[in-house]
């Protein structure tokens, strides 16, 4: 609970999230998303899961959570599964602040 400095009781710590559109690589050389880069800043007591959504079927699945150490700055890297198109969310609780959202992709095969 936080308090001002009223001693009024404030509101604690807010769920919050966030979605991306459907995204794809309409790529001749078969592309694919190998890699989310995410930077963030994440508090101690804070967390920030990331979950993925596959070729717009289906629901949002979990894909990784970090917890908030206190440390600053730093950069998580989730690794999704190959497909022709994601969505992103992000969830969180807490102060979190996001950066940066980037994507790596690689160059796939025929097969």
């Amino acid at each position: 609970t936080v308090v001002n400095p009223d001693g009024e009781e404030l509101e604690g710590d807010v769920k919050w999230h966030c979605v991306t559109g459907e995204m794809g690589l309409d790529d001749p050389d078969n592309k694919y998303f190998s890699r989310v880069r995410i930077r963030a800043d994440i508090p101690r007591g804070a967390y920030l899961v990331v979950s993925f959504r596959y070729n717009g079927k289906g629901t949002f699945v979990d894909s990784a959570r970090f917890n908030g150490e206190g440390l600053g700055t730093s950069l998580y890297m989730v690794r999704p599964t190959r497909c022709d198109t994601m969505e992103v969310r992000l969830t969180g609780k807490g102060d979190v602040k996001i950066y940066s959202v980037t994507y790596n992709y690689e160059r796939g095969t025929d097969v």
